[in-house]
């Protein structure tokens, strides 16, 4: 099968697509970014994703890959269509589904015609009813077919990182299908079969449309709130004498009930999903006269927390002092500042006290991106923040902060947000978050 991916030249649809084609799959990118378009084509596309880069290099070579402008083209030419636009978040928190919605037209369009059996998949985090309300109504209109009897119309959710989109592409713990007819799922199983390095071994939920929609906001949601318990008893911990946040989680998460991934202490989550998850989930339970008490607690003590480590971070601030802050991206090696925690912890020092200065560094980032930010000062490097600040704030794991055991921090307050320096000798007032240390 010959397959199409639509914003295949995004941050995930490009490892995705590539991964596909070096299975030997022919797949067409169909992309509106016309530059990106060329450069694929050209072979001069990069992606910040590791080993991505390398990849497009031996895939290119084998000519199983090849980029369009013309999704109405590349629909023509494909046999299963997977549509993995952007779903930005709406003022009330739901996701809209305008680029989803623009794509399914032109996908439609591609339909009128089509020569043989064709699946669309959408692969965008949507909101659920958004597949077979708006978007098959997209797709039928545009096409003049009927979606689950003309063409197939499956929801087939990602559940990948970012720096480790190809490991998780390939090797998934599972997948979810959402589908109505067998033929559908039957193209969906042959699919996975083709391009999974692990598909004997994966657990493949084939449900209906409408759960898997549930389902990927549902998982995001429940890791949020799984980390939130953790640090609300890290944050006890901070304030008993005696007691230890990670002595506490390592006996909870043996129980296998609970289990321990993600149980451990640290600041609230960021990043493109697990935030916005939280209140699309109350968004969605709204639209249907519901009340989301988890997710609406789970967003309130994430915004409490990190009052409250801004707090712990400033409590031994002298008046004009300089706090910095270590750690700006939402996980190391990534340059996004989307729901950036040392941003966040950021603003709200500033919003507390506002006679302190604020430095930041992060190798991975733009110093650029910080532009519009007018209570962060950008710092050029490691160095130069330890010598300039009175307090510093690790608020991300990188090992470059693992030098700080060889400067001079004489005089410096360092709170540790995640513990990942509490194995080093460090000649300073060291605070981890999580124990009553201070």
């Amino acid at each position: 099968m010959k397959v199409c991916y639509v914003g295949g030249a995004g941050h995930l649809g490009w490892p995705m697509a590539l991964w596909t084609a070096h299975r030997g799959v022919p797949v067409i990118v169909a992309d509106i970014n016309v530059t990106a378009v060329q450069e694929i084509n050209d072979g001069t596309f990069h992606s910040s994703e590791p080993g991505v880069d390398d990849l497009f290099m031996a895939v290119r070579a084998t000519g199983t890959i090849s980029a369009t402008a013309s999704i109405q083209d590349a629909v023509v030419l494909a046999d299963v269509i997977f549509i993995l636009v952007n779903t930005p978040s709406l003022a009330d928190g739901g996701l809209s589904i305008r680029h989803v919605n623009r794509a399914c037209c032109e996908v439609g369009e591609g339909l009128k015609n089509m020569d043989g059996y064709k699946v669309v998949v959408i692969a965008s985090t949507v909101m659920p009813g958004n597949v077979n309300g708006a978007l098959k109504a997209a797709l039928e209109e545009h096409s003049g077919k009927r979606a689950h009897h003309d063409f197939g119309l499956c929801y087939c959710p990602e559940f990948i990182r970012r720096q480790n989109i190809l490991d998780d592409f390939a090797r998934p713990e599972y997948v979810v299908i959402g589908y109505e007819s067998n033929q559908e799922r039957q193209t969906m199983y042959r699919h996975f079969e083709a391009i999974l390095e692990n598909w004997d071994s994966v657990r493949a939920f084939a449900i209906s449309i409408e759960s898997a929609e549930v389902a990927k906001i549902g998982l995001n949601v429940s890791i949020t709130a799984k980390i939130a318990r953790a640090n609300e008893l890290a944050l006890l911990c901070h304030h008993v004498a005696g007691a230890d946040a990670v002595d506490v989680l390592r006996i909870i998460g043996a129980d296998s009930r609970i289990g321990p991934k993600c149980l451990s202490p640290g600041p609230p989550p960021g990043g493109p999903c697990f935030p916005r998850d939280d209140a699309a989930l109350e968004s969605a339970m709204r639209q249907c006269g519901l009340t989301s008490y988890v997710s609406t607690a789970t967003m309130d003590f994430n915004a409490y927390l990190m009052g409250h480590l801004a707090m712990i971070a400033y409590r031994f601030a002298d008046a004009d002092a300089v706090i910095g802050i270590l750690g700006l991206s939402y996980k190391p090696g990534n340059s996004s500042l989307e729901g950036s925690p040392g941003l966040a912890l950021a603003q709200s020092i500033h919003d507390s006290r506002p006679d302190l200065h604020i430095l930041a560094y992060d190798s991975n980032v733009n110093p650029a991106d910080l532009a519009d930010c007018d209570y962060v000062e950008w710092s050029p490097g490691l160095e130069q923040i330890v010598a300039q600040s009175e307090i510093l704030v690790l608020m991300m794991c990188c090992p470059e902060f693992r030098a700080l055991e060889n400067m001079d921090l004489a005089g410096t307050t360092l709170l540790d947000t995640w513990g990942y320096l509490a194995d080093l000798h460090l000649d300073c007032h060291y605070i981890r978050f999580g124990s009553r240390t201070w």
